[in-house]
């Protein structure tokens, strides 16, 4: 059992007078979740590697802190919609870029004690960052701490040194797809996998107009010994779907968690973009009836769309394009409101692989720099209909590859990162998200820090 307690200490560099808080945490269930074997499912070989160990580094080793309290629930792990990420901190490094939310970890005063089972975090930040209103505290990963939740102003970094990952490989590579086939879903509790195949209009190949859903078992909780496993899982049930001709080059397409449903984005022409006043094709599947409706959504934006850079969420269509979010109302015409991305974020080269859903956050893989080891996670506050930064990197080559980061239905750390398999069978991987709250700490009252205070944050954890 993990207690823990934090304290802030805020320091006027005019006058020295201190302000000091002192208040006890909750721990949730995210490390539980971390370490839940699920047969197949998880190999925790990553944790026990260089990487993970010792765990108090990686699991523990970043902090967040928000400008609102908290719903104190074990199994919530995440920071609702709505909230703004005040500062942060890594294990073990030093704030050396422009990032105005990250502190200092303080080295000398972090103090690991065996015999008391106890590790005492501490966290420096200057009178430049981590300035504003400040209600909660919370340890999350050391890949977490590296603003994972974003900051409205424009402060990535293109440093490698300096930027973790928002997601991050437990291991445990297992063959989900399939030859010609798409995994866009994994229902853990009744494991079973979702994938569909489009199948080309013969008349006209370019061209769809049949969609083919395949349940298939994704043998995440049982084994059998009279199948290979690395060819193919059992199919379960097959259902071909007649569609009008929709466009088989530039589709998008996504699982959504709020309504249960995959969907497809496409062009009912053969183009590239979707020019204003044009249609987009929209098809939605729900996976409990499989049933497919076809939705006319006009463009109203004033400028071309790409299917390919669209993902579909709680009835809306988000479209990422160089320096504007568009979001669409699916089912209301002229519904659109834009989303300005922060302006160092200029290159169209990215993809709706890559994009994922948590709690209403969208996050999306950008192109700040040339090459793919300069991408990091752009986030989509869908409540407050913003745009942040993070300075985590995808670690998903998503730029050239056809990767997708898999919704795992009923599981709320894990994601599944599915390769499209064309030919020769080829392994995806397990995922875990690394932005979840371990542990909430609400302050009694908030405090505000300023300009004209430093502030050191003490978060020590006690394992019983």
């Amino acid at each position: 059992m993990l207690k823990g307690k934090t304290e802030l200490i805020l320091t006027d560099v005019r006058t020295g007078s201190q302000e000091k808080v002192l208040e006890h945490n909750m721990v949730t269930n995210a490390l539980s979740d971390i370490f839940r074997q699920e047969g197949y499912m998880k190999d925790c070989g990553v944790m026990y590697s260089s990487i993970g160990q010792p765990l108090y580094t990686s699991l523990l080793g970043g902090i967040l802190l928000f400008d609102t309290a908290l719903e104190e629930d074990a199994s919530k792990y995440y920071a609702p919609l709505g909230v703004r990420l005040t500062a942060s901190g890594v294990y073990g490094i030093k704030n050396t870029v422009s990032s105005l939310l990250r502190g200092d970890y303080n080295s000398e005063e972090s103090k690991l004690d065996l015999d008391a089972k106890t590790m005492k975090y501490v966290y420096d930040f200057p009178t430049s960052k981590g300035n504003g209103k400040i209600a909660s505290v919370c340890l999350t990963s050391k890949w977490g701490g590296f603003d994972s939740y974003g900051e409205p102003e424009d402060h990535t970094t293109n440093s490698s040194d300096q930027s973790g990952a928002l997601l991050y490989s437990l291991g445990g590579s297992r063959f989900m797809a399939h030859e010609g086939q798409f995994t866009l879903a994994i229902d853990e509790k009744n494991d079973v996998l979702y994938s569909l195949e489009f199948v080309p209009n013969p008349e006209n190949t370019s061209f769809c107009n049949k969609i083919v859903i395949y349940k298939r078992q994704a043998m995440l909780k049982s084994v059998t010994l009279l199948r290979n496993l690395y060819n193919y899982r059992p199919l379960i049930e097959k259902v071909e779907l007649s569609i009008d001709n929709i466009y088989i080059s530039y589709l998008a397409m996504n699982y959504d968690r709020s309504s249960n449903a995959i969907y497809i984005v496409a062009n009912n022409v053969s183009n590239y973009n979707i020019p204003s006043g044009s249609n987009i094709v929209v098809c939605r599947i729900p996976l409990d009836t499989l049933k497919l409706e076809k939705i006319v959504v006009a463009n109203t934006t004033g400028g071309a769309l790409y299917s390919q850079f669209c993902y579909v969420y709680n009835n809306y269509l988000y479209h990422f394009g160089a320096s504007v979010v568009h979001k669409i109302n699916i089912t209301a015409a002229g519904d659109v409101t834009e989303l300005k991305i922060p302006s160092k974020y200029t290159s169209s080269n990215y993809h709706d692989v890559g994009i994922f859903e948590r709690n209403g956050f969208l996050y999306f893989p950008q192109l700040f720099a040339s090459g793919n080891d300069t991408q990091n996670y752009a986030v989509v506050d869908t409540k407050k209909n913003t745009v942040s930064i993070t300075n985590c990197r995808t670690n998903l080559w998503a730029y050239n590859a056809t990767y997708r980061i898999i919704p795992i239905i009923g599981n709320s750390i894990m994601f599944f990162r599915s390769p499209y398999r064309s030919s020769s069978p080829e392994a995806g991987t397990f995922y875990m998200q690394t932005n979840y709250l371990a542990t909430i700490n609400n302050l009694s009252s908030p405090v505000t820090k300023t300009a004209a205070q430093t502030m050191k944050v003490i978060y020590t954890i006690s394992e019983g």
